[in-house]
């Protein structure tokens, strides 16, 4: 993973017997933070790495570096292994808190440095990850457990944590006992030495190497448009319009949103504008703020006529008016010249999530198209990242979902009208959506 020079690192993370002699003459068992510099940029791996009976085990735990061997002599570190591909070398002298060495392959060198991260750490990087979730999370009755209960037991396992690797298991079983999706806790990705950024919610595309919007014409009567991530950017929503513009005259459409994981509103709106001919309600999303703000305590609870309304394409813009309002009203829909006006299939499965879903939902309660193929994930929260001390992110749902009639996908997902088992080798989804469109 290649990141912008100086602010992001390779993290990693060793651990090693602590001696009484103190630090300065025997490594401590703890967090180091090295940065590896190359010409593109700096790279962050974690790694959890412990000495028992003078020999070495090491694991990555998070990014794209392998280790093959670690040595440690005297106070220098030694890590063999594979980075971008290549053997590479990383030699790391313990100078007091710090650490300075070279990495080196075949074909490039560069410098390391490094910082180490007191176990303290861990407790303060607990109470925050506790208050954050408190304060944030976006059910005030945390999906039915007693989220207050949970702090004690699990602040005195943090305490006797013997490393990072220890209370990184520790923090993601309490945060499973919130049974939510969007809920992570990882080391995060950005340099030691640094201006840390502020709190941000991050989209992400999760195609990579896979066009977002394709589409083609099936046969004489039938058009095919494959979503593979509700992405952002003005060029999505352009390609929507493009692909209406293709295969918009033809009398019947099937949208496939198969393994679309989600995103953001970009081509959920585009998509909406073709398909709703008026303005049309696809879903409320309320934080815990929005809740107490019309004091209630869940979402179904709320009055959607009492709602602010949201119609553009961005994120930010979106983000804006929830964290201002509370709570919002997505609306779509009659904004193109000439919305779609044949027979509709939209193909789903169980790797349908997040945002689609939302599209999902809103097709299944208005009746705009046939529902063919699996159950969706159930996923469908809107989610945020938080920058905890000690180098980790905790990512939060902030805001719950459900449709303008009070419905809610997460954790259930949305079944298909058609329901359809695979079978190897074929697409069966696509040959029911075929049989149902031609009237068989």
């Amino acid at each position: 993973m290649t990141i912008t020079r100086g602010r992001l690192t390779l993290l990693v993370l060793l651990f090693c017997m602590f001696s009484v002699t103190g630090f300065s003459t025997t490594p401590a068992e703890g967090r180091w933070s090295v940065v590896l510099e190359t010409s593109e940029g700096n790279y962050i791996y974690p790694l959890d790495l412990r000495v028992d009976s003078g020999k070495i085990s090491t694991t990555v735990l998070r990014g794209g570096l392998k280790v093959s061997s670690t040595q440690m002599r005297g106070k220098t570190v030694s890590i063999r292994g594979e980075f971008r591909s290549e053997p590479v070398t990383i030699n790391l002298k313990i100078i007091g808190f710090t650490m300075s060495g070279t990495w080196r392959t075949a074909a490039d060198s560069g410098k390391a440095i490094g910082e180490f991260q007191p176990a303290a750490t861990r407790l303060k990087a607990f109470d925050e990850i506790w208050e954050t979730t408190n304060s944030h999370f976006y059910s005030p009755l945390f999906n039915g457990i007693d989220w207050r209960a949970l702090k004690e037991p699990y602040q005195k396992r943090v305490g006797l944590a013997k490393n990072d690797g220890e209370f990184y298991l520790i923090i993601n079983e309490m945060l499973d006992k919130l049974r939510s999706s969007h809920v992570g806790f990882y080391t995060t990705e950005r340099g030691i030495f640094s201006e840390v950024k502020p709190v941000q919610n991050i989209a992400r595309s999760t195609t990579e190497g896979r066009k977002v919007v394709e589409w083609k014409q099936l046969n004489s009567n039938t058009g095919y448009l494959k979503i593979s991530s509700f992405a952002e950017g003005e060029e999505y929503v352009n390609d929507i319009d493009k692909a209406f513009a293709a295969i918009g005259d033809l009398p019947s459409l099937v949208i496939d949103l198969r393994g679309n994981e989600g995103g953001t509103l970009s081509i959920a709106m585009r998509l909406g504008d073709h398909i709703f001919h008026r303005s049309q309600e696809l879903g409320i999303l309320a934080t815990r703020a929005g809740l107490d703000r019309y004091k209630v305590n869940s979402i179904e609870k709320l009055d959607p006529d009492t709602l602010p309304k949201y119609s553009g394409y961005n994120v930010e813009g979106f983000l804006a008016a929830l964290r201002q309002r509370g709570a919002v009203m997505l609306v779509t829909g009659g904004r193109v010249a000439k919305p779609y006006s044949g027979r509709i299939v939209v193909l789903t499965d169980g790797n349908s999530a997040s945002a689609s879903e939302g599209f999902i939902s809103a097709i299944k309660e208005t009746g705009a198209a046939k529902l063919i193929g699996r159950r969706t994930e159930g996923a469908l929260l809107s989610s945020r990242d938080f920058e905890i001390i000690g180098g980790w992110t905790l990512k939060l749902p902030e805001a719950d979902f459900c449709t303008p009639k009070g419905f809610r996908p997460e954790a259930v997902g949305i079944e298909p009208d058609i329901r359809v088992k695979v079978i190897p080798g074929r697409d069966a989804d696509l040959e029911a959506a075929l049989r149902y469109l031609n009237g068989n």
